[in-house]
């Protein structure tokens, strides 16, 4: 009763009852409305094959979208609320388990998102439940989400939407043996149920393939990094995911160009809710204040931060070269290492001292200058026992007191991927020189942790001899292959480059080195971790 017929590019659909389609006569170009709708015997039924991106996705000119104007913040809210009509069972409460159970091997109950199956009978909600029953065009996120096309073109809604199994044999049995009775029961949704993707995807034009989705959290604040095509409607965009992250988010800020100043701090701005940046993070239980305007803070790099500190040993002295609020040197200091952390931000040194204390820790001392100079002003302050290593080196130099090693310091961590192997230099020379002593001391030497960027290849090219083929035709084992075989090329041009900055060769197996894919930044570019320990020839300057 009452479907719609309309017409496709591809042919005739049907989509869903005269209530979800549009009263315009010519359909959308692109056939969002009608894509992936086939009727059967009961109902209506989404096509398997409809893309998730564009579900529920309508033209701004049929009249659908709850905001017209960019740069608004205004959302009509009362545009997102249904009136979802259900046939249930109406049992008594201690049968409900038992019903929903038989529903569900019958494929009957309800499968929506976010709406219990089970609620009390609104006649006699002490004594009696009812079961809610599936709807065949409703099955699913994409689905349900097909029912805020349920407006006209002349914005009106199209009132309730119905949906029943009654004549289903294997119901009306067990309705009849319970017995039970079958009644409608209407569940109201509104806005709040909607998630932040299916609003956006409703609220923006369809000129806006892809919808924000994703954002990293800093405290009470969600820092977007929006695409070009997406900032004029960046308030819009922001007050959506306040709005479904409240009150967990409080303020909502977009990243507005890439990090160029001194001190790594994010160009941003913000967006939505409240305008406040003093942030407050827990990571392993290591609790963090800062003001996320005035430092550097990337939280996509909690478990890398808790994996690199898992390989340091209580009783061992690291360097920070570049700390930040502290994220690797405070839980290396829990741990019981001696930490020496620099910056050259003073607000991150500041930070970093705050946090320090406010964890219990005193095993940390906090610098304020540039990298380079610290790696040498530290060695100078805390001269290296030379001759005293003589001893440590049949055995394991390590295991040494700081007072008897050639080196002061264990490990040095640079978290600073914008300069990548750039910083390296700081280790060229940091070690006087002694002849043999320094020679023999090989093995002593600190392991140096690097972060920096490194690129893939792709499109069918050679690196290295090894071709790279990512083509659409590549089946999943090629591409499986090619895959690899980029990243081996992307880790031998870290190393390479490191080699170039030091001005030496890094023997795999002599100076411990290793690499390792942290996280993925943007198509082709990747985080990378650089391990190795100095070579002698590099920290005495006689290469």
């Amino acid at each position: 009763e009452g479907v719609g017929l309309c017409m496709h590019p591809r042919g005739w659909a049907i989509k869903a009852t005269a209530a979800i389609c549009s009263t315009r006569s010519n359909a959308s170009p692109r056939g969002r409305a009608l894509k992936g709708w086939r009727p059967n015997a009961i109902g209506m039924t989404r096509l398997a094959s409809a893309s998730a991106s564009t579900s529920g996705r309508h033209r701004q000119e049929d009249g659908v979208h709850a905001c017209a104007g960019s740069n608004t913040t205004e959302i009509d809210r009362s545009r997102f609320t249904k009136a979802l009509r259900l046939l249930a069972v109406r049992v008594p409460c201690s049968r409900a388990a038992e019903v929903r159970k038989e529903l569900k091997r019958l494929r009957l109950l309800l499968n929506v998102p976010r709406v219990k199956p089970i609620v009390p009978a609104p006649s006699n909600p002490d004594h009696e439940r009812l079961v809610l029953m599936r709807r065949e065009d409703l099955d699913g996120d994409g689905d349900i989400e097909g029912l805020l096309g349920s407006i006209d073109a002349n914005g009106q809604h199209g009132g309730e939407l119905t949906g029943g199994h009654g004549d289903h044999p294997e119901l009306q049995t067990l309705v009849q043996n319970g017995p039970f009775a079958l009644e409608w029961y209407t569940h109201q949704l509104d806005y709040s149920y909607w998630t932040a993707s299916q609003v956006l995807r409703h609220v923006l034009p369809c000129s806006v393939e892809e919808v924000p989705s994703a954002f990293e959290t800093v405290g009470h604040i969600a820092h977007l990094n929006l695409r070009d095509d997406l900032l004029p409607y960046k308030r819009l965009i922001g007050q959506v995911i306040l709005d479904k992250n409240a009150p967990r988010i409080r303020t909502v800020v977009n990243k507005m160009g890439k990090i160029e100043n001194t001190f790594r701090v994010l160009p941003m701005e913000v967006i939505a809710g409240e305008d406040d940046m003093e942030a407050k993070v827990i990571q392993h239980r290591i609790h963090f204040a800062f003001n996320f305007a005035e430092v550097y803070w990337n939280s996509r790099l909690e478990q890398e931060h808790a994996r690199l500190v898992s390989t340091f040993q209580p009783g061992q002295t690291i360097l920070d070269l570049t700390a930040g609020v502290g994220p690797f040197a405070i839980p290396a200091a829990k741990k019981g290492c001696t930490v020496h952390a620099n910056d050259l931000n003073p607000r991150c040194v500041a930070y970093l001292a705050k946090n320090a204390k406010a964890n219990g820790v005193s095993k940390i001392q906090t610098y304020c200058m540039d990298a380079k100079d610290f790696v040498r002003k530290f060695v100078a302050a805390n001269p290296p026992a030379l001759a005293a290593a003589e001893a440590a080196i049949a055995g394991d130099p390590s295991s040494a007191p700081p007072s008897s090693r050639p080196v002061p310091f264990d490990h040095a961590v640079m978290n600073l991927p914008a300069s990548g192997v750039e910083l390296l230099t700081a280790f060229k020379g940091f070690l006087p020189s002694s002849g043999d002593g320094v020679a023999a001391s090989e093995l002593a030497m600190p392991l140096v942790h690097c972060y920096t960027f490194g690129t893939t290849a792709t499109g069918g090219h050679k690196v290295d001899g090894e071709v790279l083929d990512s083509g659409a035709d590549s089946n999943r084992d090629s591409k499986k292959a090619s895959d690899a075989a980029a990243t081996r090329a992307m880790m031998a041009e870290v190393v390479r480059e490191a080699e170039q900055v030091l001005g030496c060769p890094l023997d795999p197996a002599k100076h411990q080195v290793t690499t390792r894919e942290v996280r993925d930044v943007a198509p082709n570019k990747r985080m990378v971790l650089l391990s190795f320990r100095v070579p002698v020839e590099v920290a005495a300057g006689i290469q």
